[in-house]
C-alpha cells in the first residue's frame, strides 16, 4: 500500500510538474527542445526530465521492498516522504532560481541529497534483501 499510496503522489506532482511546463512553452513559444540555455524554459524542461528519469526506478525500488517485506514500513514511508520531497524543493529550486551570477544552488542540492540519498538506501537494501534470499 504504501508503492501505490506514493506512486499516486508522484504521478500528481508529475502532472503540476507537466503543467508548469506546457504553461513555461506557451509563455516562451518553444513547442520542442530547451530554447535557449538562458531562457527559464530551460529549467523547466530539465526540472521535468529529471523527475521523469529518477521517479520510476524509485518507485519499482519502493514497490518490491515493500511487496518482500525488506524494510519496516515505517523506513519506505521515510524514504518515499524524502524522496518525494527532493523531488519537490528540486523542481521548485530550478524553475525559481534567479538567473544571476552566480546562482544559489543551496536548495537544488538539498533536493538531489534527498532524492539520491533516499534512492541509494532503497538500492542498498535491495541489493541486501536479494543476496539474502540467493544464499
Amino acid at each position: 500500500m504504501i508503492s501505490l499510496l506514493f506512486a499516486g503522489i508522484l504521478g500528481l506532482i508529475l502532472l503540476l510538474i507537466s503543467r508548469a511546463t506546457i504553461a513555461a512553452r506557451r509563455k516562451y513559444r518553444v513547442s520542442l527542445g530547451y530554447g535557449e540555455k538562458k531562457d527559464p524554459l530551460f529549467n523547466y524542461v530539465s526540472a521535468h526530465a529529471n523527475f521523469c528519469a529518477y521517479t520510476p526506478l524509485f518507485l519499482i525500488l519502493l514497490f518490491l521492498l515493500e511487496s518482500t517485506q525488506s524494510l519496516p514500513n515505517s523506513s519506505l514511508i521515510i524514504m518515499a516522504s524524502c524522496f518525494t520531497f527532493g523531488r519537490i524543493i528540486h523542481f521548485f529550486a530550478l524553475t525559481k532560481m534567479e538567473l544571476k551570477t552566480p546562482p544559489n544552488f543551496k536548495f537544488r542540492v538539498l533536493g538531489m541529497v534527498l532524492t539520491l540519498g533516499s534512492l541509494g538506501v532503497l538500492s542498498i537494501g535491495a541489493i541486501f534483501k536479494s543476496l539474502y534470499l540467493i544464499l
